[in-house]
């Protein structure tokens, strides 16, 4: 069970599937209705089903959603032996350091230094292993993994999964940053933006029993979602918080196709899900733009 998409809250209309993406449906003239501010809320009241029944402002989310942080560093886990050994300081430099550096390839000696901090708080890295796999059994953090597509190619792929909170109001909360902040550090953002797209399409993903990973290789050409259903078929993602960014996506997304597509190895789908503004179409070159508000199962 995750938090609420999008599609379940009401801030999408789904009238744009992810099932008929795989089908090479068209998708209308569906214009995205979202401000930058809508956004903003939405990232940081989350997808939580009493946050939204409450009907509670982003300001009160905000510190609700803090609240559940500070109660998640003091929350007693048992090992295997029966014993508890979680320190909240070095919970809390763990949680913050996967905030900082969600929906990226932040390397695990990146984070071990974040909580290790001037060597100081004494943790060793299967310690700091352990700390993961709780915030994982406490359904805060989850893993995307690396896309591993069975084809010959000269480019060597990562292969270290990559990290987002369950909700993107977790990874909000944990820094301490409301709207005002955000709304001056857009850049940072995006990549909140792109926890809340991550989470709806795990949602969206396994009801159409889709696994979804991401693809990044040597020469860092990179492709922040790939949608893969179990029959083999499958769909590439870029993720961008506003139209401005498009062209820039669609480019990434025409080069990786030139790079992965074979005649028997050939993408169903190839997307741009975009946050703010927008209309939903299906370019000459053959790419959806699909604002994140139409979008569903």
């Amino acid at each position: 069970m995750r938090p609420m998409s999008l599609l379940e809250t009401g801030a999408s209309d789904g009238k744009i599937k992810l099932s008929e993406l795989f089908q090479n449906k068209e998708v209308g003239a569906n214009k995205g209705n979202l401000t930058l501010n809508d956004v903003l809320n939405l990232c940081t009241i989350g997808g939580w089903p009493r946050n939204i029944s409450n009907n509670l402002s982003a300001k009160d989310a905000f510190l609700a959603n803090k609240q559940y942080i500070n109660d998640v560093v003091e929350v007693k886990i048992k090992d295997k032996n029966g014993i508890t050994s979680r320190d909240p300081i070095k919970m809390k430099r763990l949680i913050d350091s996967i905030a900082r550096n969600v929906s990226t390839l932040v390397t695990l000696e990146t984070i071990y230094e974040d909580v290790e901090q001037n060597k100081q708080s004494g943790i060793s890295k299967p310690t700091l292993m352990g700390y993961i796999d709780v915030l994982k059994k406490l359904f805060i953090i989850e893993e995307i993994p690396a896309w591993s597509p069975n084809i010959r190619s000269s480019a060597r792929l990562r292969k270290t999964p990559k990290t987002i909170f369950t909700d993107p109001s977790l990874a909000i909360a944990a820094q301490g940053k409301n709207n005002d902040y955000w709304m001056n550090d857009l850049r940072t953002f995006c990549f909140i933006f792109a926890n809340l797209v991550l989470r709806d399409l795990l949602t969206y993903g396994e009801a159409n029993e889709c696994s979804i990973s991401y693809y990044h290789d040597n020469t860092d050409l990179e492709v922040d979602a790939i949608i893969t259903r179990e029959d083999g078929a499958w769909g590439a993602v870029e993720i961008k918080l506003g139209v401005y960014d498009v062209e820039k996506a669609a480019h990434s997304l025409l080069r990786f196709k030139n790079k992965i597509e074979t005649d028997k190895f050939k993408p169903s789908f190839l997307a741009v899900i975009v946050g703010v503004g927008g209309v939903a179409e299906k370019r000459s070159d053959g790419i959806y733009i699909i604002p994140i508000d139409k979008l569903g199962i």
